[in-house]
């Protein structure tokens, strides 16, 4: 036939099959309590799957009881497709409020524990604004970079390490990414503020209730976690398992590439 050329012996190549898609990221609640000067809170909620979606801001500040109560309502209109996670954008001083005990709405004249139910986790990215801000996000690079097995990725914080100097000491590397506090409940704060200087982006301790001088379980043996390198991506569902155990222990999951608009209707 003119024109036509025989390909060339051992030319035809074999067609890989395409990569898999990658999973699709479940849907998140992003909640922002942000104060007014009377104890109260402005608040706003977003859905995050790929992208933010404004869903629901109040009016007017709120009680906490207020905002838990627009949480359930929330929960409730998305029953059939709810989302896995719920993540609580507070200030400082509520990082020791227990978020993850809320009764939520379950069926008709029951409720459950929020942390029961789904993930839950804190954050307080308006603490990590400024200098703060540059080893918040260096060091979740480095946990997405080396991954979550690093055996250098998790430090575990006791009452002695605790110091003025700590929150200098953990922004001095990029790891540690993880912070264990196993601290007594006078520590905790202490602890945390040097979590949130140091760029710190993840957080375990003890609520109140489980901080029995002593006899505390190690935050590892309530997560069923082996003393060596484990997968840090886990945490948000172990934490959830553990707390359907009755172990209540708080954990500040901070992603700095997941933040809505700062700007809120309101302000």
């Amino acid at each position: 036939m003119p024109g036509w050329i025989a390909p060339a012996y051992g030319s035809v190549q074999r067609l890989s099959p395409p990569p898999p898609e990658p999973a699709a990221e479940s849907p998140a609640l992003h909640i922002r309590l942000t104060p007014d000067d009377n104890n109260r809170y402005w608040t706003r909620m977003w859905l995050y799957q790929n992208e933010f979606e404004s869903v629901w801001e109040s009016g007017q500040p709120l009680e906490l009881e207020a905002v838990r109560d627009a949480l359930g309502q929330q929960l409730t209109a998305r029953h059939s497709h709810a989302p896995r996670r719920v993540e609580f954008h507070v200030p400082y001083e509520l990082l020791d409020v227990p978020f993850e005990s809320w009764q939520i709405p379950w069926r008709v004249g029951k409720t459950k524990e929020l942390g029961c139910c789904l993930e839950v986790v804190l954050r307080c990215p308006d603490e990590r604004q400024g200098l703060a801000e540059a080893p918040w996000y260096r060091k979740w690079a480095w946990l997405k970079a080396q991954g979550g097995r690093h055996p250098q990725a998790v430090l575990e914080v006791c009452d002695s390490d605790v110091s003025e100097e700590l929150g200098d000491s953990l922004q001095e590397s990029e790891p540690p990414v993880v912070v264990f506090a196993e601290v007594t409940e006078p520590m905790i704060m202490n602890t945390l503020d040097a979590v949130l200087d140091g760029g710190v982006p993840i957080a375990i301790w003890r609520r109140r209730s489980d901080s029995q001088e002593g006899t505390a379980e190690p935050i590892r043996t309530a997560l069923a976690v082996d003393p060596g390198p484990f997968e840090v991506q886990t945490l948000p569902a172990r934490l959830r398992t553990a707390r359907i155990q009755r172990r209540p222990l708080a954990l500040m999951w901070d992603d700095p590439g997941r933040i809505p608009e700062r700007q809120t209707l309101t302000s």
